[in-house]
């Protein structure tokens, strides 16, 4: 009779070694999961790099007591910080006595630094229940942005009053004529005096105007004593735009104004790049 050899108990023990290495697993993934994470993320605008620090808490219980430390990078001076914070050449410093919540994020710290360059660092340290902890981030290095290239000067009427907004005509000269005329409870002819219809949504130059705001005209105003005053005391022509005379003006061979009813093709000073220049008008 042959003799039965009972394999049982050997399978029930690999079975629970089995399970108690699947459990370790598990418990290893959760414990590489179970941290505190900092983040430094720079954003420039011009010659200002901002670094925002923001720390979220997945220790699987709440964390107090922090410390956090925005580090300058290797070049650069500082310009601003959230208030409530300390510098001390090297790092602003905020001690923040309140509570993040399992699974809570804390953010609004931030430093600004002017002509930033080199590796900027957090360092985040807390305190728990389970004792204290502490961890860090960097920031990729940054380099300001450069400059943006100089728009050439506007030159001519037609370099400014063109259509902007499709909807209305903003912002052509038959557009700023009607609108000022209601501004001042009036109504803006539709038609000049040679036939020419005025229509806000089409830019038409200046010489249109001309055929009613001259100066020998039956027009209420002159032209010359509506633009001068309007764009002379304009802040968007004078500050915005660097607008002066020249903008809207040549001056001939006999030292006599011209205006420049279209847009000009210049150079970076101003400078045409055609001459004599297309659509000049002498008033």
């Amino acid at each position: 009779m042959r003799k039965m050899v009972r394999k049982a108990p050997l399978l029930a023990g690999g079975l629970i070694a089995l399970i108690l290495i699947i459990a370790l697993l598990a418990w290893s993934t959760a414990a590489a999961d179970a941290t505190v994470s900092v983040t430094i993320t720079p954003t420039t605008v011009g010659d200002i790099t901002t670094y925002a620090i923001s720390i979220t808490n997945n220790l699987g219980y709440d964390i107090t007591s922090l410390t956090i430390k925005g580090y300058m990078p290797a070049s650069g001076s500082l310009v601003s910080y959230t208030p409530g914070g300390t510098f001390d050449g090297l790092a602003v410093t905020w001690i923040n006595t309140g509570i993040i919540k399992d699974g809570g994020k804390l953010v609004g710290f931030d430093y600004g630094v002017k002509n930033a360059s080199g590796v900027a660092r957090a360092v985040v340290s807390w305190g728990s229940a389970k004792g204290p902890g502490s961890a860090s981030a960097e920031a990729a290095a940054v380099r300001p942005a450069p400059a943006p290239t100089p728009e050439p000067p506007r030159r001519g009427c037609l370099a400014c009053h063109t259509v902007r907004d499709p909807a209305t005509g903003k912002y052509t000269l038959a557009y700023e004529a009607f609108e000022r005329a209601k501004a001042a409870g009036l109504t803006h002819p539709t038609t000049a005096p040679d036939g020419t219809k005025l229509d806000p949504k089409q830019a038409q130059s200046v010489a249109v105007c001309l055929t009613c705001h001259k100066g020998s005209s039956t027009a209420p105003l002159p032209l010359r004593s509506i633009v001068h005053p309007a764009h002379m005391f304009s802040k968007t022509f004078v500050e915005h735009y660097k607008g002066n005379c020249f903008s809207c003006h040549d001056v001939d061979g006999e030292g006599e104004y011209l205006i420049l009813g279209k847009k000009v093709d210049v150079n970076e000073k101003g400078v045409p790049k055609v001459f004599p220049i297309p659509g000049t008008i002498k008033p």
